[in-house]
Parts: C-alpha cells; sequence; structure tokens
C-alpha cells in the first residue's frame, strides 16, 4: 500500500500515512481536514495537497504556502509528480513516498526456529543497561498515544533505535482469525533505520506461521540470493527476520516484524544466537507497550465514563469493556428519568446581554440535577439545552425496580427547591419538573458507525418524556407512569416517598391512555401536602372517571388553591359544561404535548 513518511529534524517528529487512490490530502503544520506537521514552523497551515493516481504521487502547493517545495533539491510551487521512493521537502521536514506491502515468499528460509514464550525467557537479550534504560522511558513515550497506529509507531522507532543490527520493524495485523490463511496482512506501520527504503515488502509466510502457532519465528535466508531481491519478497533482499505475536484486541490478531543484513563475513552461530537475544527483547518491548495500551484505554474510559456514571456504575462498564471490548445494547427493565428547568425562557430572556452568567446558572442547574442521578447510581444518557436524560437498569439489571429513578427525583426537587430560595444564588427562580418511566428497553452503545454514544431505545424514553411535559398542564413537580406509581405504593414507606393518583389522559399521538400519578415527598417535608388531601384528590379523581362529576367537582373545590393539580379536571368539566360527554370514557384528551 503506498504511503507517505513525514520526518523532522527530531526523532520523534515523525508519522506514517496511508494513501487512497483518487483521494485528496492536504497536508500543512495545522490544516483543518488533513495531515499535520505541528512541529515545523516553516510549514503553512494548510501547505499542500496530495493526491495518488495511477500509482504516482502529485504534490500541488498551496497559495497559503509561505515557502516552497524542495524537490531534487530545487524550489518550486508547481505541480510535482513523484515515484515511489521519491523524496520532497517543506522546511525541515522531509517527506517520502513510498509503498508498503506483504507479498507471498518465493524462497524457503535457510533456517527456521519457533520460540514459546518460555524458550524466550531464558534467553539473554543482551546490551541489557540500554534497553532497560529504552524501557524505562516508555510511559514517558505512550503517554499521548490514542490510536493503535500512535503506538505502533512508538513501538517500530524503539525497536530501530535499541537493535543496531536491524534495518526496518514493522507491526502487522489481520482484522478477524479467519483471514490469516487465506488473505494478506494489514502493515499498521513500519520504519526503517536509514529512511530511505522506499518498498517493504514482509515475507507472509513468516507472520502467518506466527500468528498460527502463537509462538515467535527467526527465519534466516540464503546468503547467496540476498543480492537479487527479485527471488526473495523481502524488500532490499534482507538476510533475516523475526516474528513476535503481540496480543489481540477484539477480533484484531497482530505481530511485530523485525528484519536486517547480516554484517561482511557471513552468518554465524554467534549472529543467530544474538538475533535470537533481540527477538526476546522485542518481545519484552511489545507486551510492555500492550499494557500501556491496555492501561491508557482504561484510563481514558475511565475519565469519560466519570463525566455520565457514578462510580458504582463505571466499574461494572469497565468490567464489560475489558472482557468483550464492547458495550452491546441489551434488551430489559429501564427506569428513565427526564428532568426539565422550569423559568429558563425567562431567565434567558432577562440574561439575553449577559450570556456567560446564563450559562454559569445553567451549569449550575444541570450540575444539581447530574449529582442528584449520579449518587443514585444512575445514567446520565445526555444534556438537552436545560433538561437531563437519565436511565437505570444498565449495564446492572435493576434488582429493585425503580426505586433509585423515584429518590433521584425527589432529591432533585428537593435540592431545586432549597436552592430557589436562596436569593443569592444562581438558581433563583429556577424549578424542575420530572418525568419517570419504567419499562422494557434497549440499552447500551447507540448509533451509527461514525458516532455513537450510551443510550436507551424504546418506548418508555417517550414515555418519561411525555410525562416530564405534563408536569406542566398538571401543575406538579414529578409525574410518573402507572408501573412505577404501583411499585412506590407496594414498596415505599410512607416516611420515603407517597403516591397521587392525578386521573388518565391520551396524550397527543398516543392511543393508548395514561394513568398518571404525582410522586410526593413525605408528610412534614417543606410543601408537602398532607396525607388527607391526597386521599380527598384521588377520591375526586375516582369520581372524575367514573362519570360522577358533581361529587368530583364538590370535593376538589373544597381543597385549597395551593392543590393546583386539580385545574386540569375542573377546566375539562367546566369547558363541558359539567356533563360528562355521551361517550365519557374517563380519559382527558391532550390536545398538544
Amino acid at each position: 500500500m503506498p504511503e507517505l513518511i513525514a520526518s523532522g529534524l527530531d526523532p520523534s517528529q515523525r508519522w506514517q500515512r496511508a494513501l487512497a487512490e483518487g483521494e485528496t490530502v492536504r497536508i500543512g503544520r495545522a490544516p483543518r481536514h488533513g495531515w499535520h506537521t505541528s512541529w515545523d514552523k516553516k510549514i503553512s497551515r494548510e501547505h499542500a495537497d496530495l493526491l495518488l493516481k495511477d500509482g504516482e504521487l502529485t504534490v500541488r502547493c498551496l497559495g497559503t504556502g509561505q515557502n516552497p517545495i524542495y524537490y531534487e533539491g530545487q524550489p518550486t510551487r508547481h505541480r510535482i509528480k513523484l515515484a515511489l521512493g521519491e523524496t520532497f521537502r517543506i522546511g525541515d521536514t522531509q517527506f517520502r513516498f513510498v509503498d508498503g506491502s506483504v507479498d507471498e515468499d518465493v524462497v524457503n528460509p535457510l533456517h527456521e526456529f519457533s520460540y514459546s514464550h518460555t524458550e524466550l525467557a531464558d534467553i539473554e537479550f543482551g546490551n541489557d543497561r540500554e534497553r532497560l534504560k529504552a524501557l524505562s522511558r516508555l510511559s514517558a513515550r505512550v503517554a499521548n498515544c490514542k490510536t493503535e497506529e500512535d503506538f505502533a509507531t512508538v513501538l517500530c522507532d524503539l525497536l530501530i533505535e535499541t537493535i543496531p543490527r536491524g534495518n526496518a520493524a514493522a507491526v502487522l495485523n489481520y482484522e478477524e482469525s479467519s483471514q490469516i490463511t487465506t488473505g494478506q496482512p494489514s502493515i499498521v506501520r513500519w520504519c526503517s533505520r536509514d529512511d530511505l527504503l522506499s518498498e517493504f515488502c514482509p515475507s507472509s509466510r513468516l507472520v502467518r506461521s506466527t500468528l498460527l502457532s502463537g509462538m515467535s519465528h527467526l527465519y534466516v535466508w540464503p546468503e547467496t540470493i540476498t543480492d537479487d531481491k527479485h527471488l526473495c519478497t523481502i524488500g532490499d533482499g534482507f538476510d533475516w527476520a523475526f516474528c513476535t505475536p503481540i496480543g489481540a484486541e477484539q477480533q484484531k490478531l497482530s505481530c511485530l516484524y523485525v528484519t536486517g543484513h547480516w554484517p561482511p563475513g557471513g552468518v554465524t552461530f554467534v549472529l543467530e544466537n544474538e538475533v535470537k537475544g533481540d527477538l526476546h527483547y522485542a518481545k519484552l518491548l511489545a507486551e510492555s507497550i500492550t499494557s500501556a495500551r491496555e492501561l491508557n484505554r482504561l484510563q481514558d474510559h475511565q475519565i469519560e465514563m466519570s463525566h455520565f456514571f457514578s462510580p458504582a456504575v463505571v466499574e461494572p462498564i469497565s468490567d464489560v469493556m475489558s472482557r468483550s471490548g464492547s458495550l452491546m445494547p441489551t434488551e430489559q427493565d429501564i427506569s428513565v428519568l427526564f428532568c426539565d428547568m422550569r423559568g429558563f425562557s425567562r431567565v434567558t430572556e432577562k440574561s439575553r446581554h449577559n450570556l456567560h452568567e446564563l450559562l454559569e446558572r445553567i451549569s449550575s442547574a444541570l450540575g444539581l440535577m447530574t449529582k442528584a442521578i449520579m449518587r443514585h447510581e444512575g445514567v446520565v444518557a445526555d444534556f438537552q439545552g436545560d433538561s437531563v436524560f437519565a436511565f437505570w437498569g444498565w449495564p446492572t439489571q435493576l434488582e429493585s425496580g425503580p426505586t433509585a429513578a423515584c429518590q433521584a427525583a425527589l432529591l432533585i426537587h428537593r435540592e431545586f427547591q432549597r436552592a430557589s430560595q436562596d436569593e443569592a444564588g444562581s438558581l433563583t427562580g429556577f424549578q424542575v419538573g420530572i418525568g419517570i418511566g419504567h419499562g422494557n428497553a434497549i440499552a447500551g452503545k447507540i448509533g451509527s458507525e461514525e458516532q455513537c454514544k450510551i443510550g436507551v431505545f424504546g418506548p418508555v424514553v417517550n414515555l418519561a418524556s411525555r410525562l416530564e411535559g405534563m408536569t406542566k398542564k398538571f401543575r406538579v413537580s414529578i409525574l410518573i407512569d402507572a408501573a412505577t406509581a404501583r411499585f412506590v405504593r407496594k414498596h415505599f414507606q410512607p416516611s420515603e416517598a407517597r403516591v397521587r393518583k392525578l386521573g388518565a389522559v391520551r396524550p397527543q399521538g398516543i392511543k393508548t391512555p395514561l394513568m398518571v400519578s404525582e410522586l410526593l415527598p413525605p408528610e412534614g417535608q417543606q410543601g408537602a401536602i398532607s396525607n388527607d388531601l391526597i386521599l380527598q384528590h384521588e377520591q375526586a379523581v375516582d369520581d372524575f372517571i367514573a362519570g360522577n362529576w358533581s361529587d368530583a367537582f364538590d370535593v376538589l373545590d373544597q381543597t385549597p388553591v395551593s392543590n393546583r393539580a386539580k385545574e386540569i379536571i375542573l377546566l375539562f368539566m367546566a369547558h363541558n359544561n359539567y356533563t360528562p360527554p355521551p361517550d365519557w370514557d374517563g380519559i382527558i384528551d391532550l390536545e398538544s404535548k
């Protein structure tokens, strides 16, 4: 596969990228879309475009490129065309157009050795002091590595630095184990000692033997053919090569490949033993980098997940990731919570000339919601403007139904009540509306190949969202569905939480009616209604549903003005002249969401 290698003045200033036929790639110090050479100030932000076509690379200097491109020692701003092995330079950075491929072997090796992990451990890897120094610097070298290509680049560079007799090093892999016997591996990264090698063709037989057996292999080719690389697929007629597996990531099978020439005088038994020592050292280095990469990956996952998941949720997610490498969605019972701020539009209008202050207030509100959700081990799936979408039941299944969702909702409500009364606080004037639904759904990693996130899919998500929206119509803070209401009545003590039935509704666009209830804090808590009022209101709701509107009106009319949940029923009765329609089924049809 044709590739471009960029090399700066410092050994760490290097990258290697595959070129795709017919695709234009931009290079520069910091292009908006393209390949970066941030180390070279003599390269403009957007300097040149590259186009590979029919095996030839065209380089076009852009008008934004302040310095010329040097080709064959001469500066130019015109288009140049490169064949494989040719180079060009911008500033202090050299770019080489090379080919990395894997071909079938033509010549069998003169000697072939294989080693298990235990056998390698008994071989001294030589030059211990220098190589241990290299291993001690490993953590610093991989600290900023994020991708497979980054780690492969560090590994190849370290091998060239610390194996003097090695002329080229590479990391290769297969996407699936079934391809090993029929396909060719991909070259993730490769590099050479003198940076002049234009072609690199690892031995496919050596790679296959290594990955199929899981053992390290060393090949030594006949000296008589090293000057004729057309007889051997090893680029530049290398004399020896070794290959060692470096573990598997998900379904990928990777290996490390190092090759080189014998010094003048030919092959000796001593030299072969020294190469075996190099193989032992390379295996140790590969294992160290694999461990460092896994550690980096887990740390990145935990840092990212800590913004969305409570510590109690992060641990099982990390366990799933370490075992399977994925967060595939699963179907199970899920509790979903939507929490939206009230008064946001009014505050936004007042603060339109001070957006930073508004953002700070919104961040404080979202932070309060998130802390309550995480305290009860919920997963924050999304922020939608001034609202939060959270769920429970994944990655660990629910053992106590919607208990945690209800506890989080009550805590959010209580904290907002307290914060909104602080006249000097950032949440003055804010209230919340919360909807909770419970039911079967699919949760996990949801989205496309290009972009995905942790989320929930299923009718319960729409249900919880609708309930949150209906808190405005019922003039209450927390609405729950029938499944959640039944659970709270059965499993919560009145000193923990209470439920008040508010009525049956048919939301716009939904055929199935919903019995909605209010989730309430214990009696005696600031602002909480009394148990007697709950009984009165529920009796009126039952009369209303049964068509006894006169009785329902008498009861509701006697309740305090502060009982604003009664307004939706009183308005509906007034709209129908306090007489049930002929086809009355006890359900209020909502005309808007």
